[in-house]
């Protein structure tokens, strides 16, 4: 079984939110884009130990659109409502929790059904308030209980998680399961001759005279405030009397022999921790039968792990089979690096509430989707998070463009633009895949002329918007061309030239300044590549460069006009 779909109707900044969800689904954004709400919503429908306070929702839960810019409007007045959708897909050879969910049938081909969360007015109360889950879509099928939810456990993991806390709470505690599972398959008669043991060293270190003490010094106080009638009977034990609280009573200690408390664990080694404790609940569960699915909901599991840590955690959690699902958030490029491309979905605001934006979208090939998962290291993987992407071929250019963008007053982080380099010149599955979710773009392409002076670069773009934009013209779609190398068309650039013969002749050969001198300010383009690589290649010289306060080349300064003016 699998999550495949949400849907969320009015619910804090989402106002119509419709999203395909994989069995993994990562989901990327800007803070205050709804990541946190659309987790919240799931939560919702399918988790019973949410607690009552959070599920009994107030006005300042309505989406803000409603009111129009009205700040007296009051949504539960106009007797407005709130809805989320989940549909569940490929569970239909899983008898049980096929038992449950037919009840929501919805489409037979494919097999999908659902169940909806409704806050909605009661007429038949005066249209008091209140909420429910319902199978089917409208909310108007039959009523869905607790019980039948607990087929599908929801483990949810805060971004401001307490792990140490909810380790050592037994009702919170990933190790529940397991010492449960655990204390039922141990032998009642050594479990007995534990306890007696165990019993016999409590009773000789209650019996100890400061011990004792303590315990007569306590029962006096207790006897002197509220009489015998209301004593507690308090007594000092290291161990439970009865034979499973021996086993409930079990904490969990690091650094083997030495028997560290958990508290001397980093908060990234608590993380760590926890998470292979939910694992190991996962699959104790289901080889119980305890539950048919479990659905796990983790904000931001980079918290506190190291950048190798935060992709092996993730690749660990990544559900394997057909009986777990996960939507994690994240704002760290090494999360979203480390899982499949086709899982990232994009949520971003705007005046119409937050929209969502699946990769899984794009129309790429097999082949296309194995080259966009190396792509996305850690270090290009800041493109899905970015709130804009300039599109470059090179290093050379992902150096230089910064630098002319600061020589231009452009602060890049603030505007959200990341530079990303493809490493060549095909751009057209990477304009797809920000097509999918909804990343503005705008790309940088050299001319590349050739003996005739034709273009390659114009070429490139024109195929590009004549595949995928209706033949549009490639500069309205932020598709910008050099006239020829990035090289050449800084050289010839305002008084660039002399600033790039310098910096070959202090980077190059000690028969570089002769060679460039001869140039006259108009080099070939051979001869310049040439003393280029002689200076150490593109990337040096782009490094070097990118020190000197050159002028900027139109089509250059022309693509990130585009990109400011882009929402």
């Amino acid at each position: 079984m699998r999550l495949s779909r949400v849907r969320v109707h009015n619910y804090r900044n989402i106002h119509g939110l419709d999203l395909e969800l994989g069995q993994v689904s990562v989901v990327v954004g800007e803070n205050r884009t709804g990541k946190t709400n659309l987790i919240n919503a799931i939560r919702l429908v399918l988790d019973p130990a949410m607690p009552y306070a959070e599920r009994k929702l107030t006005s300042d839960d309505f989406w803000d659109g409603l009111r129009k810019g009205d700040p007296t409007y009051e949504p539960m007045k106009a007797l407005e409502t709130i809805s989320i959708t989940l549909q569940f897909a490929d569970f239909q050879n899983d008898g049980r929790i096929a038992a449950v969910l037919f009840q929501g049938l919805v489409t037979t081909t494919p097999v999908r059904a659902e169940m909806t969360y409704v806050w909605a007015p009661d007429p038949t109360k005066g249209n008091k308030y209140r909420d429910g889950v319902y199978f089917g879509s409208n909310g108007s099928g039959k009523r869905v209980g607790p019980d039948l939810r607990e087929e599908i456990f929801v483990a949810f993991l805060h971004a401001l998680r307490d792990v140490e806390g909810d380790i050592r709470s037994w009702r919170k505690s990933p190790l529940k399961s397991l010492l449960e599972g655990a204390s039922e398959a141990l032998d009642p008669q050594q479990l007995e001759q534990i306890r007696a043991n165990l019993e016999s060293a409590n009773s000789t270190l209650q019996s100890m005279s400061p011990i004792q003490q303590i315990s007569t010094d306590l029962e006096s106080e207790l006897l002197g405030s509220v009489g015998r009638r209301q004593s507690l009977g308090a007594t000092l034990r290291s161990t439970p009397p009865e034979p499973l609280g021996l086993v409930r009573a079990m904490q969990l200690y690091i650094d083997g022999d030495r028997a560290r408390r958990l508290s001397a664990a980093s908060l990234g080694g608590q993380n760590i921790l926890y998470f292979a404790l939910l694992q190991m609940g996962f699959r104790a569960q289901i080889l119980q039968k305890v539950v048919s699915h479990t659905l796990l909901l983790v904000e931001e599991p980079e918290a506190h792990l190291h950048p190798h840590m935060q992709r092996a955690v993730l690749e660990n959690l990544t559900p394997r089979d057909g009986q777990t699902s996960m939507v994690v958030t994240t704002h760290s490029p090494h999360v979203a690096s480390a899982v499949d491309a086709r899982h990232l979905i994009r949520l971003k605001s705007g005046l119409t509430g937050s929209t969502g934006f699946s990769a899984r979208s794009a129309a790429l090939s097999s082949r296309e989707w194995d080259d966009m998962n190396r792509y996305l290291n850690a270090t290009q993987a800041e493109m899905v998070f970015a709130d804009k992407v300039l599109l470059v071929e090179g290093y050379a250019e992902e150096v230089l463009l910064p630098a002319f963008a600061a020589i231009l007053n452009i602060d890049l982080d603030k505007e959200g633009i990341s530079v990303c380099a493809i490493h060549g010149t095909h751009f057209e599955s990477y304009l797809k895949f920000c097509d999918a979710l909804g990343i503005p773009w705008a790309l940088l392409t050299d001319g590349d002329l050739d003996a005739q002076s034709v273009s390659a670069g114009q070429a490139r773009v024109t195929r590009f918007s004549a595949n995928n934009y209706g033949g549009a013209s490639p500069a309205s779609l932020g598709m910008f061309v050099g006239d020829d190398t990035l090289e050449l068309d800084l050289y010839a650039t305002g008084a660039n030239g002399s600033i790039v013969d310098s910096v070959l002749v202090e980077l190059g050969s000690s028969n570089t300044g002769s060679r460039v001198g001869a140039w006259n300010g108009k080099p070939s383009k051979s001869s310049l590549i040439s003393e280029v690589v002689v200076a150490g290649g593109k990337g040096r010289f782009a490094q070097r460069l990118a020190s000197e306060l050159v002028e900027v080349p139109g089509y250059v300064k022309a693509s990130l006009d585009y990109l400011l003016a882009s929402k």
